[in-house]
């Protein structure tokens, strides 16, 4: 398995711990203390950056909150997307599932958001684990600084899967963008 390894440097202690790889072998450290950031950079199926960049549709923001049952139990029974993305429907279900699996969290935040300019979304404080992901051409950045100094920044390519744990020792600030004129979409899962 080929892991990419970012660490700060010992003396100052500042920034991310992150590991990252394509190999989904690389998830099962988000049960380890050691990463902040675990970035799945997985591959996709190629037609899901045509269907994106085809998608007209600007649908409306999403947000659910529950228990893990419920939220999977919804998402399975309910059209929540519009029928053009709803290719996608399985790899969140997935998603939520694998987040539940690796996350204390007992009660889920669930925030799909469309992205046709940038979107800077604000985490909620506390959350044990996050899982993010950018749906579609554009880019995601993770701004982080430990307050004493300018940060640095993570970028993940478009559909990587990136867990990011609570507690971390620094600020860490998301900001995804839109790479052209159609739309991409966030998906952010945040336990309680």
């Amino acid at each position: 398995m080929f892991v990419i390894e970012s660490w700060p440097d010992a003396a100052d202690k500042a920034g991310l711990r992150v590991v990252a790889s394509t190999d989904t072998r690389i998830v099962a450290n988000v049960l380890t203390p050691f990463p902040d950031l675990v970035v799945w950079a997985r591959t996709v199926p190629e037609t899901w950056s045509d269907f994106l960049s085809r998608n007209q549709e600007i649908c409306a923001p999403l947000a659910l909150a529950g228990s893990p049952d419920h939220l999977l139990s919804r998402w399975r029974n309910q059209d929540l997307l519009p029928k053009t993305l709803s290719f996608l429907k399985d790899d969140i279900e997935q998603t939520l599932a694998l987040t539940t699996a690796l996350g204390p969290a007992r009660f889920l935040r669930v925030t799909w958001h469309p992205v046709t300019g940038s979107f800077a979304p604000i985490l909620a404080a506390g959350a044990p684990l996050r899982t993010l992901c950018l749906y579609g051409e554009g880019t995601q950045t993770f701004f982080h600084e430990d307050g004493t100094r300018p940060g640095s920044t993570v970028s993940p390519d478009p559909y990587a899967l990136v867990f990011c744990r609570a507690g971390l020792p620094v600020s860490l600030k998301p900001e995804f963008h839109a790479a052209h004129k159609g739309a991409c979409f966030v998906l952010m899962i945040e336990g309680e």
